[in-house]
């Protein structure tokens, strides 16, 4: 595992913020990147026993189903500041989720601003409402969003967007979806712990980022959620726990339920990638964060138009990496898992393409690699034009691939390529999506030429090219 999709987001990010001309956030994200390169480098080397005795690297068999046990969940930072009156969390929503009361809690009292949690309630957009009071009291326009949101001790995504002009106040509220609950099996909401963030409105500055509040609602003894008791063991070692099962719904919707415990004293950063379905690279990954003592449960989904891409119709493996860092370090690197792979019932009929597919263009030991040029008209009337690449990494490094200037026709056309990444001893499908309206401006009906250089470069150390390749596509 090389921290792909990680890699992959923060290079990404720094080519916008190029564009953008944010030089600083730009070698900002270059040093990240190159960070994390050199921690999982070193990791790697220094990794030893690093996996721990109780941890579960090959869940083989069948995934369980996810319990339906409910367990008390540990309570998140408390220190909460309460005054007034408790306000009844009544709602017509049709979720089964209960809020209880609550009484308004001071979340944030320092450098002249100040939030106070007034109420909370479930919506009838089935979202659970936190409504809020912010005061701004400095002498700068500020923005205000949610820095960290738990509900009895487990992570979610909580959302608050507001700007408030300097010397002003505004009523706003917190929203986090009640289906984020229901699939952490939360049926009483018993605490929810929430940490502000402010930055400066006009330089995007950090103005304050403060530590959690704990709001406890009557409830709270009561209060429920998912336990250990949730599929496959994954790892349990270094003060991490994480088990999971997958769900599958069919091939447009398959994908994997994570369960995470943070028992470190560390907020860590809980990464999966380097995924691969049926043996088979995919794109996604998965990243969380969570602060010590705290949980969550969360999706990682799979399918749809990159399966049948793929020509996978029946799913008989998945397999990924976990990595756990600090969050605000990324150079301390608390484990990198090996490989975890989990074999379901169809192991046996499970498919995907080979070396049948398509038309050969390069065989050279590392590297197989044949192609299939698409050109069609979808169902809602739009072109799709793609050159998709059958690939083998038959080498000992986990490799990314590049494409440049690339041509249609003699013309050149913008395009890009996805599931660029490949660990190891991996294949995948890797589409190149060809800009539909400049292939229209070019007067291109059909595909009749693709030219375009690849490259592939060790993941790890990008210097290090293991193929140059200038390749001419033909219909």
């Amino acid at each position: 595992m090389k921290f792909k999709g990680i890699m992959a987001v923060l290079l990404i990010a720094a080519m916008s913020l190029s564009l953008c001309g944010c030089s600083s956030k730009l070698d900002e994200a270059r040093e990240k990147a190159e960070a994390i390169s050199e921690a999982i480098k070193n990791d790697k080397e220094n990794k030893g026993n690093s996996s721990g005795e109780e941890s579960s690297q090959n869940a083989s068999g069948q995934d369980s189903q996810s319990s339906e046990n409910e367990g008390t969940s540990g309570s998140s930072s408390s220190g909460s500041s309460t005054s007034g009156s408790s306000t009844s969390g009544s709602s017509q929503s049709s979720s089964s989720i209960s809020v209880g009361d609550i009484e308004e809690t001071v979340l944030v009292d320092q450098d002249d601003i100040k939030v106070t949690a007034k109420s909370l309630t479930i919506t009838d957009w089935d979202e659970i409402s936190i409504d809020v009071l912010i005061e701004n009291n400095t002498d700068k326009d500020l923005s205000f969003s949610v820095f960290d949101f738990y509900v009895n001790g487990y992570c979610f995504y909580g959302t608050l967007y507001q700007d408030v002009t300097a010397g002003k106040k505004a009523n706003t509220s917190i929203y986090c979806w009640t289906y984020d609950l229901e699939d952490a099996l939360i049926t009483k909401i018993g605490s929810v712990s929430i940490a502000i963030q402010a930055y400066d409105s006009n330089t995007y500055d950090t103005y304050i980022v403060t530590e959690p509040v704990e709001i406890r609602t009557t409830l709270y003894d009561q209060m429920d959620g998912a336990t250990r008791d949730f599929g496959a063991v994954f790892w349990n070692a270094q003060g991490v726990y994480i088990s999971g099962t997958c769900f599958d719904y069919g091939i447009e919707n398959f994908g994997i339920t994570f369960y995470i415990e943070n028992n470190t004293d560390q907020r860590l950063d809980i990464i999966a990638d380097s995924f691969a379905i049926n043996g088979y690279s995919q794109p996604e990954y998965f990243c969380t964060t969570l602060l010590p003592g705290t949980k969550t449960v969360a999706h990682q989904r799979f399918g749809g138009s990159t399966f049948e891409q793929q020509q996978i119709s029946v799913i008989g493996s998945y397999e990924f990496t976990i990595t756990a860092c600090d969050n605000f370090d990324w150079y301390s690197i608390l484990f990198v898992s090996d490989p975890i792979l989990v074999e379901t019932e169809n192991v046996a009929s499970m498919d995907g393409p080979d070396r049948s597919y398509g038309t050969k263009l390069i065989d050279n030991g590392d590297f197989y690699v044949s192609y299939e040029l698409v050109d069609y008209v979808n169902e809602y009337g739009g072109r799709v034009a793609e050159a998709r690449l059958y690939v083998e990494n038959n080498s000992s490094s986990d490799v990314t691939l590049c494409l440049d200037d690339l041509s249609v026709n003699g013309f050149m056309i913008y395009s890009w390529i996805s599931n660029s990444t490949l660990s190891a001893g991996k294949k995948a499908i890797c589409v190149i999506y060809l800009d539909d309206t400049e292939l229209t401006d070019n007067g291109i009906e059909s595909l009749e030429e693709v030219e375009f250089n690849l490259t592939a470069h060790d993941s790890e150390s990008w210097s290090n090219l293991l193929m140059d390749e200038d390749l001419k596509l033909t219909n």
